[in-house]
């Protein structure tokens, strides 16, 4: 089975100039928590998560029309492509712990998304027995991203910073 037989197509982007509300609105339009940041050419630059604006705007204590995607984004993210076997992008998910990944076509732009939830879909299609997803598989890769649980050094907010100074 292959990436392109359970990936989402026609995933929404935004650009590292847009501010951060732009992505939110995405978000909560589309229902998800991830969204790939492309140059105006569609090329992948990075990705925008949930999780990444809500640090960017603890870090840098701002508003989110203030605050543009390219300060929160992760750049450089790990991509798979179409013709790729599921197995192989599980495997790429476990090795970075994530959740979802862009799909890029052999230039690099955006033809989709894969996530963990595809791969449930997937795996509970009982039209696609023959080459469905593995449940093993699936398990051991949600396992992999899930846990345990990893620290973070995420700078403080600079009113967060005020408030520990010692008194004088």
């Amino acid at each position: 089975m292959k990436v392109s037989d359970v990936m989402t197509r026609g995933a929404r982007s935004c650009r590292e100039s847009e501010p951060l509300t732009t992505a939110a609105r995405i978000f909560r339009e589309e229902r998800c928590g991830f969204v790939p940041v492309t140059s105006s050419l569609g090329r992948v630059l990075g990705v925008l998560t949930d999780r990444d604006v809500c640090l960017a705007l603890l870090r840098l204590d701002a508003a989110p029309s203030e605050v543009r995607v390219a300060e929160a984004m992760t750049r450089e993210p790990h991509c798979v492509r179409p013709d790729e076997r599921i197995e192989d992008a599980e495997r790429t998910m476990r090795a970075w712990h994530v959740r979802r990944v862009p799909v890029v076509d052999a230039q690099g732009q955006l033809v989709g998304v894969l996530s963990i939830d595809d791969l449930a879909r997937a795996a509970a299609d009982p039209r696609a027995r023959d080459a469905r997803v593995r449940e093993r598989d699936l398990a051991r890769t949600l396992s992999r991203i899930v846990g345990p649980a990893r620290v973070l050094d995420v700078p403080a907010a600079p009113s967060e910073l005020r408030a520990r100074r010692p008194r004088r």
